[in-house]
């Protein structure tokens, strides 16, 4: 290993041109690596979307999801499904078991079973049932509304004329993946039927779709030879203007008049029903979501819409206006400022530090660790084809602290060995050999308490898995610099620069020897003293503790409201004024500085009908603003509440936008075979979380919905007449929710001919009864001859866990007051017993508590692996039981020191936050092992009996490790506190990690300096007492 050392040391030229390529190679990969959101993991969640027009809830439960279900459960490899059954469709999400070798098989069969032509019995009438496989390239990132500019307005037709040309333009932009648009109607051909003229025509509707159908048709017939040549023969039906739909003739007899479309129906060129009305900033119009390719670069898709967004302002009409209202690549644009802030103020501030110690060049090439150690994760990072996002960004800023711990080991050796007047090579040469041992474990340490991280379960654990292997692999980039590259640039440092410049720094280290002596003889009163703070520290902690959270992160960007009206029937038009009047709050409540742009839903296409309006109120940057999201709700909620507002049922408030979270705070599925018994279940619930301080937004997902006509059926009058039930429900549906009876495909859109009865008539009962259905001999039936109909109450949702009824009572808790894991502790200790006086009903908690569950135990395994690494590592370099022993006593008083930071700063305990801790245990131990080695290195060289000589020699010992464990310390923190304090950008989502490295390290190294040799000397102590130096002498 010397010769390798002592070759790169020796040749100049042949380090100098290996520092180019590294710089060239990584500046190439820095603008080639790929930029996301977060890491493209292997997903194990699956969505199911079920399409049934014009199906009750109980009928699509009935008729489809339970036969998906039955389907699902025959499939190996599922943990979990959820379904939700509701008007005209249903959505099931399907989770994998998490220890799948091979999820994509059971994927694959997935697709394969779950789809109309291979499970039986379902509904003629279920259009679609599409199976979505997600994973985190698949979210929107970057949004924009189409909206009227002020003062103007904006017709439907030029909306949608508009919108869909910015659509097709969008998707010609580089990167740019699927479009979504809320709001949007799309274009429709409407045959409103005159329920009059088709009793006076004696035709039904059925007919009439069947007849649109089997006209609008186009096929080939093959071909034949004509003078002119070979020439297809194709049979062209198809509507190539719209309006032909009303030549369409539905009856023609011999003898009689023919029976068009247009003489029983209105042909109308429309839109779609209206459901939902957008607004961004009080004004109308729509929102498109827009998502990147799978394998786009986030950064430069979203500047491509950017760059093209600027090109279109020419082509946007008068009265309309574009405004960006969400980018996702921020944050990532973030982070990368982060990195190369720090990376600039980590270089300087080393350079400054190390002046006060080294010589000016010793000090610059230390400090070069940075930009080396950078470059070459960047071109890891291209060559494995990762991508640099929330969390690969995270680990780099982490780590660019650490980077230059074991250049300055090494460099302050090779600076003592120069000072004493050895020759540059020889001094670097020698100096980097004596401490490599030392440094190596040092580094492999360090990589053992985060590599551990790898084994952590569920969706937190795939995505928290790219910070160990960042870190690792920028800590082993570093060891290389500091083994290779730097010995080569300090050997050319000339000798007589390094003798001036250590003399101030000798009487510090004289004093500290002394200081030491005196503090060894008073060893086991320090470790009282140690153990008393320790203690101290650990019950001020207590709170910090008590409120972990899953996910701490206080740059939320987006605050979201949703209120309810107490109608049931009420309109879109009313709903919209009461959305108006909530709109002026919250625009006076949110100052013009904090808000990018206000969105908001009136009315959905779910089951909670036009009763409902959603807001979305979107925030600049963190950094941009002085409150935070949970600031600015607080005085939303005071104001938008039922207490205040008429008109107003309930409110439900949440924030997001900062970071990964677990679900709701609360999320408890309430399950039982008899319905009653789950609603009963349910409020009591909801009772008992009133109750609860601190529990907010508790709601509960049944809704009973509308009130439903059932038509009772006569089937022994079906069966005379030569009706089937399919006949009736098929008639009815079109009637009421119309049918698309054929379609046409235009350069730009899919056209729909949708047939439906006119609106005034069909709300009547009479209306109902008096539709007439064809039977199978052609006669017309009317629907009163052979069925009556009664009303009941509907659900307007049905949801299933695992194939049963389930009720979902959720709720958010105020971080302030309590967290999620003391609500659900507090639910288990003391309601869940109540659910034991129902029979056959049990609950399931969920959401964070669920996820933390999940997690933490994945944590807790990879503290105890890493505790193990450290000390089997430990006992390979010291070949000892004991002295790893010693080392690893900095250990708790890091994870103390973390504790009290969270304390002082007021942020609880987290995921995050663990994780800096369980990396912080193969930091803190970096200094301790490379004291201890000089520490034995003196006792080689000076064996010593009596208890005397021993304290002087761990002083000298300690002493000669003083500047590099100030050093080490110095840099490092002063790496990682810009980070927590926001200095050179924000980056909320890892400041638990850094401050649980930053502040940790500052008290371990602090206790290095003192218990670390008071414990050797303790350890010396045991030895004499057991006798155990004796068997060493004998041996």
């Amino acid at each position: 290993m010397e010769k390798f050392i002592r070759y790169f040391a020796e040749n100049k030229l042949v380090v100098n041109i290996l520092v180019i390529l590294i710089v060239l190679g990584g500046a190439f990969s820095l603008m080639r690596v790929k930029q996301d959101h977060m890491p493209n993991v292997e997903s194990h969640f699956m969505m199911v979307h079920i399409a049934y027009p014009g199906a009750s809830p109980e009928d699509v439960e009935m008729n489809v999801v339970i036969p998906v279900e039955e389907e699902l459960e025959n499939i190996s490899g599922i943990d979990e499904f959820n379904s939700v059954a509701f008007e005209n469709g249903a959505s099931i999400t399907v989770n994998l078991d998490e220890g799948l070798k091979d999820p994509q098989a059971v994927k694959d069969e997935i697709f394969r079973r779950i789809s109309i032509s291979n499970i039986s019995g379902l509904p003629s009438e279920v259009d679609e049932i599409n199976v979505i496989d997600f994973s985190p390239t698949m979210f929107t990132v970057f949004s924009i509304s189409v909206t009227a500019k002020k003062g103007y307005t904006v017709e439907p037709r030029e909306l949608f004329y508009f919108t869909d040309r910015l659509k097709d333009e969008l998707k010609k932009v580089d990167g740019v993946g699927e479009i979504e648009i809320d709001g949007y109607r799309e274009r429709e051909i409407h045959i409103v039927v005159n329920p009059n003229k088709m009793e006076e025509y004696y035709v039904s509707l059925n007919s009439i779709v069947s007849a649109i159908n089997t006209r609008n048709t186009r096929s080939t017939g093959g071909s034949i030879d004509l003078e002119k040549g070979e020439h297809l023969v194709v049979t062209d039906g198809i509507f190539h203007d719209p309006m032909q739909v009303g030549e369409v003739i539905v009856r023609s007899n011999f003898g009689e008049k023919r029976v068009r479309v247009k003489d029983i129906a209105q042909v109308v060129d429309d839109f779609e029903e209206e459901n939902i009305r957008f607004r961004v900033n009080g004004q109308n119009g729509v929102d498109i979501d827009i998502k990147k390719k799978e394998n786009a670069d986030i950064m430069r898709t979203n500047k491509n819409i950017r760059t093209f967004l600027k090109d279109f302002e020419s082509q946007v009409p008068d009265n309309m206006e574009i405004t960006v209202i969400g980018d996702r690549s921020r944050n990532v644009s973030s982070l990368l400022n982060v990195v190369q802030s720090n990376a600039i103020i980590g270089f300087i501030l080393v350079v400054v530090i190390l002046l006060f110690f080294l010589d000016a060049r010793t000090s610059f090439w230390t400090a070069f660790g940075i930009p080396i150690s950078l470059f070459l994760t960047m071109i890891y990072m291209y060559a494995i084809d990762q991508t640099l996002n929330v969390i690969t960004l995270g680990a780099i800023i982490t780590v660019i602290g650490m980077l230059v711990d074991d250049g300055i080991v090494v460099a302050d050796v090779i600076f003592e060995n120069k000072r004493k007047g050895m020759h540059s090579v020889e001094a670097a040469v020698q100096g980097t050999m004596r401490v490599m041992p030392a440094v190596t474990v040092t580094i492999v340490s360090t990589i053992a308490a985060f590599m551990p991280l790898y084994t952590i379960g569920g969706m937190m654990g795939k995505f928290i898995s790219f910070f160990p292997v960042v870190i690792s692999a920028m800590l082993l980039f570093s060891l290389f610099e500091a083994f290779v590259i730097l010995p080569n640039h300090l050997a050319h440092v000339r000798p007589a620069k390094a003798r001036k410049k250590a003399h101030w720094f000798q009487p510090l280290r004289d004093g500290y020897e002394r200081l030491l002596n005196k503090v060894l003889r008073l060893r086991y009163l320090l470790l009282l003293v140690v153990i008393l703070m320790g203690a101290a520290i650990l019950w001020v902690s207590q709170p910090t503790i008590r409120n972990f959270v899953l996910m701490y992160d206080n740059s939320a960007d987006r605050i979201r409201l949703t209120v309810e009206a107490p109608e049931e029937g009420i309109s879109l038009d009313e709903m919209e004024k009461r959305a108006a009047a909530i709109e002026e709050i919250i625009l006076q409540q949110v100052k013009p500085g904090e808000l990018e742009a206000l969105q908001t839903q009136t009315g959905s296409t779910g089951s909670s009908g036009n009763k409902r309006a959603y807001f979305t109120i979107n925030l600049v940057p963190k950094e941009q603003r002085k409150r935070d999201a949970r600031a600015i709700l607080k005085g939303l909620r005071e104001e938008i509440n039922p207490k205040k507002l008429k008109g107003i049922r309930q409110v439900w408030a949440g924030v997001s936008g900062g970071g990964p979270h677990g679900g709701a705070a609360v999320d408890v599925k309430v399950i039982a075979v008899d319905l009653r018994d789950s609603l009963a279940i349910t409020e009591e619930l909801k009772s008992y979380l009133r109750t609860v301080p601190g529990v907010t937004d508790i709601d509960d997902d049944y809704d009973e919905g509308k009130m439903e006509l059932r038509i009772e059926l006569d089937y022994a009058k079906l069966a005379s007449l030569g009706l089937s039930v399919s006949d009736i429900t098929r008639t009815v549906r079109t009637a009421y929710n119309g049918v698309v009876a054929t379609s046409i495909q235009t350069t730009r859109q899919k056209l729909d001919f949708v047939v439906k009865a006119g609106n005034g008539a069909k709300d009547s009962r009479e209306f109902l009864l008096n539709l007439m259905v064809p039977n199978n001999q052609g006669r017309l039936i009317r629907l009163n001859q052979v069925a009556s109909l009664r009303t009941a109450a509907g659900a307007s949702q049905i949801r299933h866990y695992m194939g049963e009824r389930v009720i979902s009572v959720t709720a958010d808790v105020d971080p302030a007051v309590t967290t999620s894991a003391k609500v659900n502790a507090r639910l288990v200790e003391e309601f869940m017993p109540r659910v034991k006086n129902y029979d056959q009903a049990y609950l399931k908690l969920g959401g964070e508590a669920e996820q933390t569950r999940e997690t933490m135990g994945g944590v807790v395994f990879a503290f105890i692996m890493a505790v193990f690494f450290i000390y089997f590592i430990m006992i390979l370099l010291f070949k000892s039981l004991s002295q790893p022993i010693i080392i690893m006593m900095t250990i708790p008083f890091g994870l103390l020191g973390s504790l009290l930071a969270f304390r002082l700063h007021g942020v609880p305990l987290s995921f995050m936050g663990i994780i800096g801790m369980i990396g912080l245990m193969g930091v803190a131990v970096n200094d301790s092992v490379v004291m201890i080695d000089f520490i034995n290195s003196v006792f080689k060289e000076h064996p010593a009996k009596d208890r005397r000589h021993q304290m002087a020699n761990i002083a000298r010992g300690a002493k000669q490790r003083l500047r590099p464990v100030i050093l080490t310390t110095v840099t490092t923190v002063a790496g990682l506190l810009p980070t927590v304090y926001g200095i050179g950008g924000d980056a909320k989502v890892i400041v638990p990690v850094v401050m649980a490295l930053a502040y940790g390290l500052l008290l371990a190294s602090l206790l290095t300096l003192f218990m670390i040799p008071s414990l050797y000397m303790i350890n010396l102590d045991i030895r004499k007492i057991f006798g155990f130096d004796r068997k060493r002498d004998a041996e």
